[in-house]
Formats: structure tokens, C-alpha cells, sequence
């Protein structure tokens, strides 16, 4: 398993990335699973309501479901 916090131009990178790993993956016969994790604001005050649905508004469009809680 690899853990790294990334900054927007390195998710970027590893998009720019992906088609060489799955092409190893479909080499190596083996499953490959990305999970993402996003927090907003800094820990001490949470962002206001409208930031929330803003951003959860673009990541539905990524996927059903994903969203800030």
C-alpha cells in the first residue's frame, strides 16, 4: 500500500500516470485499487454550508455518493 497527502499538481501527475499503471496492472494479472480522501477546512472551524455543497456538488459529478459528510 502506498500513502502520500498530495498536492493538487501531484493528483494531477498521477492521473498523468494512470494509463502506465494499469497498463502493469493488466501485465501483472493483479487488482489495483485507488482510494481518495478529502478534507476541508483547517480542524478548527468547519467550512460553511454553501462550500460544502459546492465541492460535493462537483465530486457527485465524479462519482454517486462521494461527498463530504
Amino acid at each position: 500500500m502506498a500513502v502520500a497527502e498530495l498536492e493538487p499538481s501531484q493528483i494531477q501527475d498521477l492521473g498523468d500516470a494512470m494509463s502506465k499503471l494499469l497498463e502493469i496492472k493488466a501485465k501483472a494479472n493483479t487488482s489495483i485499487r485507488f482510494e481518495v480522501k478529502i478534507e476541508l477546512g483547517d480542524g478548527k472551524e468547519p467550512p460553511k454550508k454553501e462550500t460544502i455543497e459546492a465541492i460535493n456538488q462537483i465530486l457527485r459529478s465524479v462519482k454517486d455518493g462521494f461527498e463530504c459528510q
